[in-house]
């Protein structure tokens, strides 16, 4: 069998380009930079297909397998990578995409399994798949009413224990989740009021004719109605816009930086949060950007440079040990957790995490926490955000934090949400979770703390 790299090295077309790639992502290769490595010898059409192939292969890899089940004499587990990928990647076609014939699907799957394997791959590859077109009316999913859970877990392609704990939290609302999960991404900019305004931008959009709505959560915010590459957007390499959902764009406006403060933004690459501060402040703050990765820290830099920022303080350091660093007025603290907020944009995350890692991460977000408050100033204001919608994470790692430091009070940052959010805000730990379904934007989690009641800034 052709190993995934040479099947790669080899790609002249979006299947196998998709095929090789979905081996390196069940092998736990990072979604982010495998999505579109080695696409330059394909086509623009091909390149758009092969990236949809991937993706949607990703997300739906529980659905495709259920019907696999159907059909296969042995589970779909045990057939080789290359072999099982190239069969759901085949299913997807045949099931999701109604623009490509049926008979295209099973013939180029066919061709492929004959580079992939022996004769007897192809044979298989075409029975499989000629049996489920033939059986396709008469397999459905498990019943909504009877089996929740498991029609959870199939109809949306999610992980028992995600299933589970969705159900037994948000009950029918977990349907909704569902079908956001395996939806495409939807792309929001952030105007760079250092540069432009709102008003400015959506006229430049509209003048390319791209849709494009104002956000009504965030001044700064601009939906797009429409898929688009952003880069390829006028106005990109000069920093006019920066590519961030509401939600992440409303965590810098709950910190509320001010000039002349000290603030550090804890986990802050690739640098999203750490540049919407500085425009808040017009420039006129010490803008921290602390993160363990230096890598990471240099996207950071660059993407700083591309919305014409220069002033921030880059620091290489582990947020479980801020020694020598100086004291704050704000800190945001954006922790690291099981990215269940974003799905539809980390469509491996589901596959890559487990309810042990629950734990595990929230016990390294204590661990954060209890560090960053060491370097706020008495009246100073700590923000605690992720991108994730278990308690586990949440809510539980703040009221245990507050619980550990009396000292520590919830703020109200109601101001900052919509009227109709105002119901959601979680007064006895001043926090919010923002969900899919019912706010409409990515699945963050928001905390508001201060430290002491005085305020203060850098003298």
């Amino acid at each position: 069998m052709r190993s995934s790299q040479n099947l790669l090295e080899n790609a002249r077309d979006a299947r196998s380009w998709a095929v090789a790639k979905l081996i390196q992502v069940e092998a736990g290769g990072a979604w982010a930079n495998l999505a579109r490595g080695g696409l330059s010898d394909l086509n623009a059409k091909d390149r758009a297909l092969a990236v949809e192939l991937l993706a949607g292969v990703t997300r739906r890899k529980a659905t495709l397998d259920w019907y696999l089940a159907h059909v296969l004499k042995q589970p779909v587990e045990s057939l080789t990578p290359a072999i099982r990928n190239n069969l759901r990647l085949a299913v997807y076609q045949l099931w999701f995409l109604s623009r490509i014939p049926e008979s295209a699907a099973v013939n180029e799957a066919v061709k492929l399994a004959h580079r992939l394997g022996h004769k007897g791959v192809a044979s298989l590859t075409n029975a499989v798949l000629r049996n489920l077109l033939r059986r396709r009316e008469t397999i459905h999913l498990p019943n909504a009413d009877k089996e929740p859970v498991e029609h959870l877990r199939v109809a949306y392609s999610l992980p028992a224990w995600i299933a589970t704990q969705w159900w037994e939290r948000f009950g029918l609302d977990a349907s909704a989740l569902g079908a956001w999960s395996i939806g495409a991404p939807r792309i929001s900019l952030r105007a760079n009021v250092s540069k432009t305004t709102r008003g400015q931008l959506l006229e430049s959009l509209r003048e390319k004719n791209i849709g494009a709505i104002p956000s009504a959560i965030v001044p700064e915010g601009i939906r797009l109605e429409q898929s688009v590459e952003p880069a390829a957007i006028e106005g990109y390499s000069d920093g006019f816009f920066y590519v961030q959902d509401e939600a992440a764009m409303l965590v810098s406006r709950v910190l509320d930086p001010r000039p002349h403060e000290r603030i550090f933004d804890i986990g802050a690459a690739p640098g999203g949060k750490t540049s919407h501060i500085v425009e808040l402040v017009n420039n006129q703050a010490e803008v921290w950007a602390i993160d363990r990765s230096e890598a990471r820290l240099k996207r950071l830099e660059e993407n700083c440079r591309r919305m014409g920022h220069h002033n921030i303080v880059v620091q290489p350091r582990d947020a479980v040990d801020l020694t020598g660093l100086p004291l704050a007025d704000r800190i945001l603290l954006d922790a690291p957790c099981s990215g269940l907020g974003v799905l539809p944009r980390k469509p491996d995350l589901r596959w890559n995490q487990n309810s042990e890692n629950l734990v595990d991460l929230a016990h390294l977000q204590g661990r954060m926490l209890d560090e960053a408050i060491k370097y706020l100033k008495p009246g100073g204001i700590l923000v605690y955000s992720t991108c994730t919608m278990t308690t586990t994470e949440n809510q539980a790692v703040v009221k245990e934090f507050l619980a550990r430091n009396p000292d520590i009070h919830p703020v109200d940052f109601t101001e900052h949400l919509p009227g109709p959010w105002h119901q959601d805000f979680e007064r006895e730990i001043g926090g919010i979770q923002l969900r899919p379904d019912r706010h409409d934007v990515d699945g963050f989690f928001i905390a508001k703390l201060r430290r002491g009641m005085m305020e203060s800034s850098i003298s």
